[in-house]
């Protein structure tokens, strides 16, 4: 039921809000889940700010 909830409150959510709620949710989830697995969890979220265009342009001059 909380799903079904939770699914139509994201349906919703304007688009330039869904990167800052997958970030966090991945958050919560890192909170319960043993020390190994944060860092992966991490890498999944950060990855997708990785291989914006705006990145590379930042990184350029190091």
């Amino acid at each position: 039921m909380i799903k079904n909830q939770l699914l139509e409150e994201l349906n919703q959510v304007p688009d330039e809000l869904l990167t800052e709620i997958f970030h966090y949710t991945v958050y919560l989830k890192s909170k319960h889940m043993h020390p190994l697995e944060t860092p992966i969890l991490s890498q999944i979220a950060l990855g997708q700010e990785w291989l914006l265009p705006e990145e590379d342009t930042a990184w350029e001059s190091l």
